[in-house]
């Protein structure tokens, strides 16, 4: 008898890593949608462009914070709960966006979707720590990232095909909050509510560490290289509503520009651990750096839409540089 139920929490243990990558890929998408249909969102309530984009600030904002709460609060608390809590406020976002009347009720959706993706994010490498041998987890954590790049290359193109035929409230009702219940149901069902638990000297080693990292120079200046690399990372956001706005293109065609550039990304995901091994990290870091920096600049002033898209597509690939730096 005892062996049945082992035998359903292995079932249930398979489906925890695809669930926290597609849970991953969904919070995800909601930024791609944006980005390819920020022109469309932002003429539906009568404001400019750059007043509308300033919900990617009210998500920076909300992650910034959201991310240091939880960094004590996946302490005290079970990482399943947080997870589900997670997961429930990103589709309550969902909804608000949806039936969102005005652009202060926008705001507030964007708030509880960056909340939501945000938990759902932190608490998934949690989960992948908590429940996978150390073997696997640097497979497992590179599934997730990979899905974040995948939700731009499939969420894009189809955001702006959905939007071209029904609008974009149409992109959410079809496909972002179908899934996002779907990610609900399968957290019920697939994330474990056992944990390893930590005693309170293990949680004066979370103390300790800030403190090391802090008091550490090449630490510090990792996370402001992470940190610059950020503001980098975001001015492509805008690069679709650039096209839409300069180029006339359609949101269709801006939707598969953006699916363009995130392949561009993906390529540069792969070739990364290569040219570490073969340059070196810290020149190499400093150089692609530079280089995507000035690239950033670059494809806004290129008079012709297709080399314009590729410059784009190299800066993004040129990222890598992001994970190169971290580790220094």
């Amino acid at each position: 008898m005892s062996r049945e139920p082992e035998r359903g929490n292995k079932r249930l243990r398979v489906l925890l890593l695809p669930t926290l990558v597609l849970c991953t890929f969904v919070g995800f998408t909601i930024t791609a949608f944006l980005s390819t249909l920020l022109v469309d969102v932002a003429l539906s309530f009568e404001v400019s462009i750059g007043t509308a984009s300033e919900l990617f600030l009210i998500s920076s904002l909300t992650g910034l914070i959201v991310g240091l709460a939880m960094s004590a609060i996946s302490i005290k608390f079970k990482h399943r709960s947080l997870f589900l809590i997670g997961i429930s406020v990103f589709v309550v976002g969902t909804f608000c966006f949806f039936l969102a009347q005005s652009f202060a009720m926008l705001v507030f959706s964007q708030f509880l979707l960056s909340a939501g993706s945000t938990t759902v994010s932190i608490i998934s490498y949690t989960l992948i720590g908590d429940h996978f041998p150390l073997e696997k987890r640097g497979w497992a954590i590179g599934l997730l990232v990979s899905s974040i790049m995948v939700a731009f290359i499939v969420a894009a193109p189809l955001s702006g095909l959905i939007a071209s035929i029904a609008g974009w409230r149409s992109v959410l009702s079809w496909f972002i909050i179908p899934t996002s219940i779907a990610c609900v149901a399968l957290s019920l069902i697939s994330i474990p509510s056992n944990q390893p638990k930590l005693d309170l000297s293990s949680q004066s080693l979370y103390v300790q560490a800030y403190k090391r990292i802090f008091l550490c120079k090449s630490t510090v200046a990792c996370l402001i290289g992470t940190t610059l690399v950020s503001f980098i990372s975001v001015v492509p956001m805008y690069a679709v509503s650039f096209y839409r706005t300069v180029d006339s293109v359609s949101p269709t065609i801006g939707g598969i520009f953006s699916s363009i550039a995130a392949a561009g990304g993906v390529v540069g995901g792969l070739v990364g651990g290569r040219l570490v091994n073969r340059y070196g990290r810290k020149p190499l870091a400093v150089a692609l750096c530079f280089v995507s920096g000035v690239m950033c600049v670059i494809f806004t002033f290129v008079p012709v839409i297709g080399v314009s898209v590729a410059i784009w597509a190299w800066q993004l690939e040129l990222r890598l540089w992001d994970w190169l730096v971290l580790p220094v």
